[in-house]
């Protein structure tokens, strides 16, 4: 991958405008013949084919190895759009059509998900994300983190801790945290945190997560640009487990308001 592409302006995006996405693998393929996809088809399709029908940030999470834990999804990615309107609309383009067919032979298309965040309530409900956070922002230009945490003897247990836990972050954010979204799985918890380009972020609310199970992926987005185009001869990308990926990309300028467009 080349330097990364920062010299779009700001574009703030509402914070329930995020598809969430988890994917599980399709059972006929290994791990690594998994991740040849997503580094050869998926990211790449998803970065180039999509911003110009209306996604306005990427950030891709791989975690599928021999050695994941069951239940946990084999990749996750948070795929800003610029309304929920604009995802809807998407599938009246050939690009999105197409991208959204390739999906079968390569995920388990019963297990994996995909939805809208909602705003924090009480109790938590099983797979539902939730923001933390209700503003626009644009999570391609700030310092994004992931964390992934396996909990073997399951979450339901959980809910009502995790629902308190994360109502009293939201009621005392930390200086400097601009975003960040829940997800609590039957055997998981995924968590999503943007913190401003120019703050200090801390590793606190991550850590206390980590105490719930077993950490599967704690780090930074790492801001990383394509360097070929659809047309162009080219292998794609070489993905790993645990890469945690903010593709940039060139994005139209916002309205004059500052706002997300329509």
């Amino acid at each position: 991958m080349a330097s990364p592409l920062l010299g779009n302006p700001p574009y703030p995006v509402p914070a329930e405008a995020v598809h969430v996405w988890r994917g599980y693998r399709n059972a006929t393929l290994t791990p690594a013949q998994f991740l040849g996809y997503l580094g050869a088809t998926f990211v790449l399709a998803a970065t180039l084919m999509q911003p110009a029908i209306g996604l306005r940030g990427y950030l891709p999470g791989i975690f599928s190895s021999e050695e994941l834990p069951q239940g946990v999804p084999e990749e996750t990615a948070l795929l800003f759009w610029d309304s929920k309107g604009a995802y809807a609309a998407a599938f009246d383009t050939l690009a999105e059509r197409i991208y959204t067919l390739t999906h079968a032979p390569v995920y388990d298309l019963s297990e994996s998900k995909v939805g809208f965040p909602a705003a924090l309530a009480s109790p938590l409900e099983i797979e539902q994300p939730y923001y933390l956070l209700d503003q626009p922002v644009d999570w391609m230009l700030g310092q994004g983190f992931q964390l992934m945490v396996a909990v073997p003897g399951g979450t339901s247990s959980q809910l009502a801790d995790l629902g308190s836990w994360a109502q009293g972050v939201a009621g005392g954010l930390p200086a400097g945290l601009q975003g960040a979204y829940l997800l609590v799985g039957a055997s998981y918890i995924a968590w999503w945190e943007l913190w401003a380009a120019d703050a200090a972020p801390s590793a606190t609310l991550r850590d206390a997560l980590s105490a719930y199970g077993e950490v599967v992926a704690n780090g930074s987005f790492v801001p990383a640009a394509l360097t070929a185009a659809l047309d162009a001869p080219w292998p794609g990308i070489t993905v790993q487990a645990g890469d945690l990926y903010n593709m940039q990309f060139n994005r139209p300028s916002p309205p004059s308001n500052g706002g997300s467009g329509s």
